[in-house]
């Protein structure tokens, strides 16, 4: 029984990496892929109309490439909703295996992405994780108070990757509107 608990928290210790190590590339790979979404649509309705000037094929090459950008964009959105629950799994675990070496970090970074909008369900979540150690209640009912979880006026990350999709269909749909009707 002595030679299995140090085995078993290596074991737990190697998968906490492996899923930080998952969540750092899901999450490197969230940004690059809407940064460059970001970049190519920005570049296409910057240079489209400007390098067709009033070419004749100008209305169904901009109709054909706003269809493909919008389809491009729904077809990320999904993959992005894919991602991002994956990523609450890796969070979940994560936070399973460090209740059980005693470990507080991914607790603590849950709440603070959850900031202040969200308060009563990081009270919640904090009540739960230390249901049976009056320590780490007190010390999350600090972290909650410090000036460390308040956040301004923007959206959480996932709130935020949520609106990206959904900005640029109403973008290329007002930018195919304004070059068809004007």
């Amino acid at each position: 029984m002595q030679v299995a608990e140090p085995n078993r928290r290596q074991a737990l210790l190697i998968e906490y990496e492996i899923l930080d190590s998952f969540w750092t590339h899901q999450h490197q790979w969230i940004w690059l892929s809407g940064l460059i979404l970001i970049a190519l649509s920005m570049l296409g309705m910057t240079f489209l109309p400007v390098g067709l000037g009033s070419s004749p094929i100008q209305i169904p090459l901009i109709t054909f490439v706003a269809l493909l950008s919008g389809a491009l964009i729904v077809i990320w959105w999904g993959i992005l909703r894919q991602m991002l629950n994956s990523l609450q799994v890796v969070q979940h675990r994560k936070r399973e295996i460090e209740k059980g070496l005693g470990m507080r970090m991914e607790l603590y970074m849950n709440m603070s992405r959850q900031g202040g909008g969200k308060r009563g369900k990081a009270r919640r979540l904090a009540n739960e994780e230390s249901e049976d150690d009056p320590d780490l209640r007190a010390d999350l009912a600090d972290f909650m108070r410090s000036s460390t979880i308040r956040q301004g006026l923007l959206p959480g990350e996932e709130i935020a990757w949520n609106l990206v999709p959904v900005l640029f269909l109403a973008a290329w749909t007002i930018f195919w509107g304004l070059v068809v009707f004007a």
